[in-house]
């Protein structure tokens, strides 16, 4: 059984590019982590935290009215070949 699909493995290893890209690059690196410290300022993570909060009431609503259920969520084991 495979836990991860080839589009996981292939965000995984994206992910690992660019993270050294960004590591060993200084010119990249310094606004990265500006990015990263406006990321985390009080106005853009409470928009986030309100964004995710919204979807999860959705969510919700659709679970209370028989519309949504829990196993929408895993759409890859019924692929598999």
């Amino acid at each position: 059984m495979n836990i991860f699909d080839n589009r996981e493995i292939a965000t995984a290893v994206w992910f690992v590019v660019i993270f050294c890209f960004i590591l060993f690059k200084k010119e990249i690196r310094k606004p990265t982590l500006g990015l990263l410290k406006s990321l985390f300022q009080l106005k853009i993570l409470s928009f986030i935290i309100l964004m995710m909060f919204y979807t999860f009431g959705i969510v919700f609503f659709l679970y209370k009215v028989h519309f949504w259920d829990s196993s929408l969520v895993d759409i890859g084991s019924d692929l598999e070949m």
